[in-house]
């Protein structure tokens, strides 16, 4: 059940499951997948929360970033960049320094991005490789013992993956913290249409984000450091890598560091009604079209996970990988008055 086959086994077929290392591959494959697109939507978010916050632009700024020699980042940049075309964060400043959970977001995504990179380069090895035992060599007309369903190097990369994911999450809280507070925001605590409001409005979703983020973060622990017995096969079967397990575990964290960006874009959407800049990026008019819609509707008097359900769909909807994180950077708008300096 937990991998998801849709018939019944017979006994045969659950051992060569069990021996083989396709179902990780496999999953492996569909979590790379999952993770792209939840870098992508994590993009989408970050633009909303920083307008929400009245975050200045210039930690994401092409110059800035390239200035770290980082490829991956360049192309994590380019795709922010364009999805803040018409975005006043190039010319917003708030405060004299954003918190960190702003200013680094996109470092953050561009670790776990690279991460996912380095994930299919080891998923696409082992789907063009030989990985089972015996080895037939047809030149030398010789089946030989070997050990090329060693998996640790998917373990390792699904490993390198969950640990990454954990703090695009924490930060993800942290901004939700900041908008939900009005020593941080300015705006009305919990964004309730004014201060002296009974009703905590969205406030409790700063628990609820900070709790996924925790069962993410606990649920990280590596599956490569992990011992295994030696007295299976009487001691001969003494090594293994765990990659399933590792793929379960991050089909299980990026089910909750959706939770959380949903979580985000729902008070990022509340905040931006408060807040009402003159102007918002496309990509933010877009989650604000869909969602500010919900948000009228709900009056306190219907449980808040409606919105958080209903703000999970919009962001996983407007989110069909229609082009990876790579791409030419488009002309920043700030370059229309600057070439070389932020």
């Amino acid at each position: 059940g937990s991998l998801g086959v849709p018939h019944d086994l017979e006994p045969i077929e659950v051992l060569v499951l069990l021996n083989h290392s396709a179902p990780s591959i496999a999953m492996a494959a569909f979590q790379a997948v999952e993770t792209e697109r939840l870098v992508r939507a994590g993009l989408r978010v970050l633009v909303a929360s920083a307008e929400a916050f009245g975050a200045g632009g210039d930690p994401f700024h092409r110059a800035i970033v390239a200035t770290r020699q980082w490829p991956v980042a360049r192309d994590v940049q380019a795709t922010f960049e364009s999805l803040a075309q018409e975005s006043m964060l190039w010319q917003s400043h708030r405060l004299l320094q954003d918190p960190l959970c702003y200013r680094c977001g996109l470092w953050l995504l561009a670790t776990l991005e690279e991460a996912r990179r380095h994930l299919c380069v080891v998923v696409e090895r082992w789907l063009n490789g030989y990985g089972s035992n015996p080895c037939v060599l047809v030149d030398d007309g010789t089946i030989r013992s070997c050990g090329n369903f060693e998996s640790v190097d998917l373990a390792l990369a699904l490993d390198l993956v969950r640990l990454a994911v954990v703090p695009l999450a924490q930060a993800s809280a942290e901004r939700i913290s900041k908008l939900v507070n009005r020593h941080w925001s300015g705006l009305p605590t919990g964004l309730a249409r004014t201060s002296d409001e009974p009703d905590p409005g969205l406030a409790i979703l700063e628990l609820a984000a900070h709790a996924a983020s925790t069962e993410l973060r606990v649920a990280a622990t590596p599956f490569v450091t992990q011992p295994v017995s030696g007295a299976v096969a009487e001691g001969i079967e003494d090594r293994g890598s765990f990659a399933l397990a590792a793929a379960r575990a991050l089909r299980q964290q990026l089910a909750l560091a959706w939770q959380v960006l949903a979580i985000e874009t729902t008070v990022s959407v509340a905040a931006l009604r408060l807040r009402r800049p003159p102007r918002l990026a496309a990509s933010t008019q877009e989650l604000v079209g869909a969602l500010e819609p919900v948000l009228a509707a709900w009056r306190g008097s219907r449980p808040v996970h409606e919105l958080v359900t209903a703000a999970q769909a919009i962001l996983m909807q407007r989110d069909r990988l229609e082009q990876p994180v790579e791409s030419d950077s488009p002309r920043h708008p700030a370059e229309d008055d600057e070439e070389d300096e932020p």
